[in-house]
């Protein structure tokens, strides 16, 4: 007669925080059988002159053990995530004012765009790099000035030196023109993702604290 083994189903409820708790120890546990699986062998042969067939079973038991728990573990963990990822694409949260949901909160804060903040950051470097060569060329300038009119033949009076130094170091004044205000630009991007990731992160705790789920597990 073939005996049917009776399965027994569970139901928990526990918080959406506790359920990610709880997929990162199965995650662990997971990550530490498969190290221990993928040192054992899953197999026995000897010859029968050398072989304890009940001793081998009893042995090879052990490994099987640990693969049924293996794959038991996975079932359960992949469970809790599919249902957190349920939770996520219904469950809203709001955002600088929107209401978009969790799934989409997160894509938008593992996705987020920093072309702009680069963009900006490269320019404000270059920007400061090119303003520095210009004044550096400002000062030789008027140097190169100076010098020049120290060493000529004509006597020149000390206000009229002044006013050719003044004159040179005007014509060598550099002048910047930015397509916009780059710093200003830069700093309120900068800004605007440490609040929009700090509000994301804060709002999905609340909501993770707050709301339950229920899984069923057989035994």
């Amino acid at each position: 007669d073939i005996i049917m083994k009776k399965t027994k189903t569970t139901t928990i409820t526990k918080t959406v925080m506790e359920w990610l708790g709880e997929k990162k120890l199965y995650d662990k546990k997971i990550l530490k059988l498969e190290k221990e699986l993928n040192k054992a062998q899953l197999f026995l042969g000897k010859p029968t002159l050398y072989a304890n067939k009940e001793e081998m079973e009893k042995e090879i038991g052990l490994i099987k053990a640990k693969l049924d728990s293996y794959n038991k573990m996975v079932e359960n963990r992949d469970k809790i995530q599919e249902a957190i990822m349920k939770f996520n694409a219904t469950q809203t949260i709001t955002i600088s004012g929107k209401e978009i949901t969790i799934a989409s909160a997160l894509s938008q804060w593992k996705n987020y765009n920093m072309f702009l903040e680069r963009l900006f950051g490269k320019n404000i470097e270059e920007y400061n790099n090119l303003k520095l060569d210009l004044e550096e060329r400002q000062k030789q300038e008027v140097k190169a000035l100076e010098t020049q009119l120290n060493m000529s033949n004509k006597a020149v009076g000390n206000q009229i030196l002044q006013d050719k130094l003044t004159q040179r170091k005007a014509e060598y004044e550099p002048i910047m023109v930015e397509a916009i205000k780059l710093v200003e630009e830069y700093e309120k991007l900068l800004n605007f993702r440490e609040e929009f990731e700090q509000n994301v992160n804060t709002q999905i705790n609340i909501v993770n604290v707050k709301e339950n789920l229920s899984l069923s597990f057989e035994d």
